[in-house]
């Protein structure tokens, strides 16, 4: 089987990463725990705060080696990879160039200081906003997001996808959009849908 999943938000998490050097740049911005209740609307910012955001955070060498990992997803995929090694999992992202390695590279390297890079695993960075196509072109059996408005996306253009639970996407979350709390439940939903089917 082939699997494509999304990395911020599902197995890194962006969002402790991204307050923290929102309040580096203006400190006391945001509360430490703060999670938005859309990812696209982060509390009074402006076009011109997040331009300032992601040039600050542009100068940080190497910055996407930074972020910590979701230990519960981050074991899930692990597992999986020990109980299915035939299966590939394709990490595909739409992150942002910063100072210091290729985006794709710090990627991989973090991946395997993770340990969840090596053989079946691949690295796709793309920011045409098409992640779709890309699902569709590695014909993966499904794909995991935590940006409501992507999944609402590859749910009418590709096959399986599905949403991962988190605060910033549940509010407007329409009805029939299938939804993990973890990756755990991601792979256990696909692999049995797809033996319910053969």
């Amino acid at each position: 089987m082939r699997f494509g999943i999304d990395i911020d938000g599902v197995v890194a998490d962006f969002v402790a990463a991204f307050v923290r050097e929102i309040n580096n740049l203006w400190p006391g911005r945001l509360p430490v725990n703060f999670q938005p209740d859309n990812f696209s609307v982060w509390a009074d910012f402006t076009k011109k705060d997040w331009d300032a955001i992601w040039s600050y955070v542009g100068k940080k060498r190497n910055w996407w080696l930074t972020l910590h990992p979701d230990p519960e997803n981050l074991r899930a995929i692990a597992l999986h990879r020990i109980r299915h090694p035939e299966d590939e999992i394709f990490f595909v992202t739409a992150r942002h160039e910063v100072e210091g390695m290729p985006t794709m590279h710090q990627t991989q390297v973090w991946l395997s200081e993770c340990g969840i890079n090596g053989l079946g695993v691949g690295v796709i960075v793309d920011n045409s906003g098409d992640k779709s196509a890309i699902f569709n072109s590695l014909e993966c059996d499904a794909n995991i997001d935590d940006k409501l408005e992507a999944v609402i996306e590859h749910n009418s253009k590709t096959t399986g996808a599905f949403l991962l639970d988190r605060a910033w996407n549940r509010l407007g979350r329409p009805e029939g959009i299938r939804t993990c709390r973890n990756l755990e439940e991601f792979f256990t939903a696909v692999r049995s849908r797809k033996h319910a089917a053969s």
